[in-house]
């Protein structure tokens, strides 16, 4: 069993799922009470505009151009405001170089010069000029109400299945308005007159603008939809949101834009220029001078020109009908399950790594998602879901370092029981070796016994046996280390050893053979010791034997031993115990005694092996350790 059961897995399912559940629970709030939490309205924002920002492009628009009233022809035509003659004009220049339509970005709440208003409303009554009014989301002490509203709509009926332009939005959709700012009494009559206000985000921006406005009884069209109207064109079915706003898809620079400066219309020179830009376009006049203060901030710029908003938002609904956008509901149900998916393949997880991957896979294919949404005017609330995302993450990745650690801690600390303090170092360098994973491996196992245990402490009082039996441990151990060899366990007179893993040692046999004799001069100095002090000499038996073993963590959540098992364990344990049938102080098997030098070992014929059967044995010459362990220990 793995050293990561040491946790049960019940609690650690139960502590997931827990973090699912609340990932879940969040994200649904985050869709019900976005408006009310101020980050969560940013964080949707700002990714919004991240996105408009990315996929804007310099592509020419093939519906609108813009006729701009800017600092050079305030300069050159006279300072603002101009006379309606002037305006007029302008309209009346513009639509003799080829204009579909005119637009005008601009309320005249007063009257000015007969003349010239009458111009301008002959051309609106023509349906060759299209006015605007300011309609005021905002409810005040004192409403604003100043002029008089014209261009109401008659579409208080649902829109039928055939319905284009206006009668293809639903009354019900209709935003309320609280005030108002409109062209004068004079103008009135004026067909086509579109709503130029607008209620900015809580970050002040513009992202949406209202498609129909209610006031009073009256339901009154965005400039947009009412110079599409005024043109006769009908509406891209996927331009009619139940919600009544148009969330803006600005994917246009603002240099993309076919744009003229005003006084080029009133100069011969510029007139061919203008002919080009113009023809067949709806044409907005409006103002980017900053002194007209017609600026408002929105994605793609912090001051952008007024009549660019009108302008995007025309393009818009003229331009090819993208897909239509997920609703709401499958917005979040689309996340919620994307959610569920990978908490449910994360509650039976333990791989930090694949915890990582499998989060950083959802929040890619989210925000693929969403971003796709957000580029066709999703209304929806798009990153409820990743804030959930992100509380997964948040849970899951601190939790599995946390675990991670543990993990890493248990098991430095288990294997220094077993191995020495370098070979660990080492094994800690490596990085992506797990030492304590089952495996397979070539090693070669010592089995050490003291020779009549009992007998040698048979005198002695508790003390002194335990200071003995701990010397004569000592003995033993330190070649062990010495040699990167890995210390299994001690059997009370004894030890078992072996060499080849957690590390793999090519030289695993050479490196067994040198620790034994090592052992057996160091027993000789403890026995030096020990005689003058009236003990007997301490004698030992030992078997060696080399073969393939399984090596790991082998313990339960009860206690985690790192230790190995195969044929070779029990080998080395008969042999030890042949020992002493034969006479011998150091029995090997055959696969050792090849993996060594030849002068090192001495065959002893084939003999019967408890439990084993027939196996060819070798002695083992105990000389003076010639062998020395690997550099650097």
């Amino acid at each position: 069993m793995s050293l990561s059961s040491l946790m049960p897995a019940a609690r650690l399912r139960l502590t997931r799922s827990l973090a699912l559940g609340l990932a879940l629970t969040l994200t649904v709030l985050a869709h019900l009470g976005a408006e009310k939490l101020a980050l969560l309205y940013a964080i949707e924002f700002s990714f919004r505009d991240s996105v408009q920002q990315m996929f804007a492009r310099p592509q020419a628009s093939e519906h609108v151009a813009l006729v701009d009233i800017d600092e050079e022809s305030l300069k050159r035509l006279g300072a603002w405001p101009w006379s309606r003659a002037q305006i007029a004009d302008l309209a009346q220049a513009t639509l003799n170089q080829g204009a579909r339509l005119v637009v005008l970005d601009m309320v005249f709440p007063e009257p000015r010069d007969r003349q010239g208003d009458a111009r301008l409303l002959a051309l609106a009554t023509q349906r060759q000029v299209v006015l605007s009014q300011v309609f005021d989301y905002v409810s005040r002490p004192i409403a604003n109400q100043t002029g008089v509203p014209a261009g109401a709509t008659a579409g208080n009926e649902p829109a039928g299945p055939g319905a284009t332009g206006l009668g293809a939005l639903n009354a019900a959709a209709a935003v309320p308005a609280f005030g108002y700012i409109a062209n004068h009494a004079g103008l009135e009559q004026a067909p086509c007159v579109g709503n130029i206000g607008f209620a900015p985000d809580q970050d002040g921006k513009l992202r949406r603008l209202a498609l129909l406005t209610r006031w009073q009884e009256g339901l009154y069209p965005a400039l947009s939809l009412a110079a599409i109207d005024c043109a006769g064109t009908p509406l891209a079915s996927s331009s009619r949101p139940p919600s009544g706003q148009l969330v803006l898809r600005m994917q246009r620079t603002d240099e993309s834009w076919s744009m003229l400066p005003a006084y080029a219309l009133f100069d011969t020179q510029g007139a061919p220029l203008a002919q080009g830009l113009l023809k067949d376009k709806i044409a907005l006049i409006g103002s980017s001078a900053l002194g007209l203060s017609d600026r408002v901030a929105t994605a793609l710029s912090p001051s952008t020109s007024g009549m660019l908003v009108h302008a995007h938002a025309i393009e818009q609904l003229l331009g090819p009908s993208p897909a239509a956008p997920v609703p709401g509901w499958a917005v979040l149900a689309a996340g919620l399950t994307l959610l569920a998916l990978i908490g449910w393949l994360l509650i039976g997880l333990l791989s930090l790594k694949l915890a990582l991957a499998l989060t950083a896979l959802g929040l890619t294919l989210w925000v693929g998602f969403i971003t796709r949404e957000a580029l066709l005017g999703s209304a929806a609330f798009l990153t409820a879901p990743l804030s959930g995302l992100i509380a997964l993450a948040a849970f899951f990745v601190p939790s599995e370092l946390s675990r991670a650690r543990r993990e890493a801690r248990a098991t430095i600390n288990l294997l220094s029981r077993y191995v020495a303090r370098p070979v660990l170092q080492e094994l800690l360098r490596s990085g992506n070796f797990d030492p304590l994973r089952l495996r397979h491996a070539e090693i070669t196992v010592v089995v050490v016994d003291m020779v009549d245990y009992a007998k040698a402490i048979a005198g002695l009082d508790l003390q002194a046996s335990a200071a003995m039996t701990r010397g004569f441990l000592e003995c033993l151990t330190e070649p062990v280390w010495s040699s990167r060899g890995t210390l299994d366990r001690y059997t009370g007179d004894g030890l078992v050893a072996f060499w080849g893993a957690p590390l793999a040692q090519p030289d695993h046999a050479s490196q067994a053979l040198w620790a034994v004799k090592a052992m057996h001069e160091r027993l000789e100095k403890l026995n030096a010791s020990l005689r003058a002090q009236g003990v007997a000499a301490l004698k030992v038996r030992v078997g060696i034997a080399s073969g393939l073993a399984m090596v790991g963590d082998l313990g339960t959540h009860y206690r985690a031993t790192y230790t190995a098992v195969g044929d070779c364990i029990n080998t080395a344990a008969r042999l030890e115990n042949k020992a002493k049938e034969l006479h011998c102080a150091v029995l090997a098997n055959e696969a050792f005694a090849k993996s060594v030098q030849p002068e090192d070992c001495q065959a002893l014929g084939v003999h019967e092996l408890r439990g084993i059967g027939a196996v060819a044995i070798y002695s083992v010459a105990m000389g003076e350790a010639t062998l020395l362990p690997s550099e650097g220990l």
